[in-house]
């Protein structure tokens, strides 16, 4: 999971929209899934990978699909007014 920004809430109906078409089978997150918590107006990204197939292969290959999505949505939802403290995206395993 990673934490991509809040947002304002101002801009809660645009931010909600792009999660909407990103979320459409999953076609601009690379099967991953974005979600707003709107009590706080965060913005995450997460997959999920069952604990009993992750071997070190299959977990370098999933990093390298998750950084450049979240990077991705990072950086729209940045472009779109989020404040985000001007940090990269945090990763949570």
């Amino acid at each position: 999971m990673s934490e991509l920004g809040s947002y304002q809430e101002s801009n809660e109906l645009p931010v909600l929209q792009k999660i909407a078409q990103g979320n459409f089978f999953w076609a601009l997150t690379g099967g991953g899934t974005l979600s707003a918590r709107l009590d706080i107006r965060m913005v995450y990204l997460a997959y999920q990978i069952p604990i009993e197939l992750i071997t070190p292969e299959i977990f370098i290959s999933f990093l390298e699909k998750f950084a450049p999505v979240a990077e991705h949505w990072f950086l729209l939802l940045k472009a779109m007014n989020i404040t985000n403290e001007e940090k990269s995206p945090t990763m949570t395993l």
